[in-house]
């Protein structure tokens, strides 16, 4: 098949303020091709468009040009404008938090699969400011997380979210759990990671992971003697632009900053349960 998507998500996120950007180019079954950059706030989001050559994508940095915008793994040097909205500034990364190889794990080897989730950074230091919507942010020391996405359409029924928690440990947490169809067959497919104490506890389909619940903004995910509950109100959520055959034409929700509950035990053990208002999260 010709058409497909590709994209990245950049969140930064200081004491005061966040903002991410969702950077993605790709080309439908008609071979029409696009190119756009969102810009999502705690607010609201609205979108950049580009010409498709002047939008470029290399995934092994990540390393991605957009006109005159610099999106990295090294960092953000961004001007754009739509409307009434603006947001123009430069941001450097600290050294990036990787995931210990692939997170499709086997799975990024089938052929067909209708989307692959990529984990750049789990979390990584933060310097510079920005100026959105003419006010300027200090962003110094704040944190930032870098994921992506590729394929030919999202998930029709998903669910994602990204947390840094207020308190030192866990450094940051992430869960996607998704309804996957492939060769005619629909199943549950889970990914999980936590970032805690400087390593990496990794929670999958392809580890033996079982998707417990999966509904209404909860999803319960269980891994041998490890369990990870979130919960969230999937109300209030900004509308997004996804990709569906390789075209932005579907509609979903993003909360930037909302109201969550992550408990992580292991073998019935509390490792962590706290509430964050600063949490992300989509719900389809």
């Amino acid at each position: 098949m010709n058409n497909h998507f590709q994209g990245f998500y950049f969140k930064q996120q200081s004491r005061d303020h966040a903002f991410a950007l969702i950077a993605a180019n790709g080309l439908d079954e008609n071979g029409s091709a696009f190119a756009s950059i969102q810009a999502v706030l705690p607010d609201g989001a609205f979108t950049i468009p580009f010409p498709p050559e002047n939008a470029r994508i290399d995934p092994r940095g990540p390393f991605l040009r957009f006109g005159e915008n610099l999106l990295s793994a090294d960092g953000l040097q961004v001007d754009l404008a739509a409307g009434d909205h603006s947001i123009r500034g430069a941001l450097h990364f600290g050294p990036l938090s990787r995931p210990r190889g692939d997170i499709m794990g086997p799975f990024r080897f089938l052929p067909g699969m209708e989307c692959r989730h990529h984990l750049v950074s789990m979390a990584h230091e933060v310097l510079g400011s920005f100026e959105i919507d003419g006010r300027r942010y200090d962003y110094d020391g704040a944190r930032s997380y870098i994921e992506g996405d590729s394929g030919r359409s999202f998930p029709k029924r998903y669910l994602w979210t990204q947390c840094f928690p207020e308190a030192a440990e866990p450094r940051s947490v992430m869960l996607s759990v998704a309804e996957i169809p492939y060769l005619g067959l629909r199943f549950t497919g889970a990914i999980g990671f936590i970032l805690l104490d400087g390593r990496e506890k990794r929670l999958a389909t392809y580890l033996g992971a079982k998707v417990l619940e999966f509904a209404d903004g909860r999803a319960v995910l269980r891994q041998g003697g490890d369990t990870l509950e979130v919960q969230f109100d999937p109300a209030g959520t900004t509308t997004l632009e996804a990709p569906v055959d390789g075209r932005m034409s579907r509609a979903i929700g993003e909360r930037l900053l909302g109201r969550a509950r992550y408990h992580f035990s292991q073998n019935g053990r509390t490792v962590f349960d706290f509430t964050s208002e600063n949490a992300s999260f989509e719900c389809e």
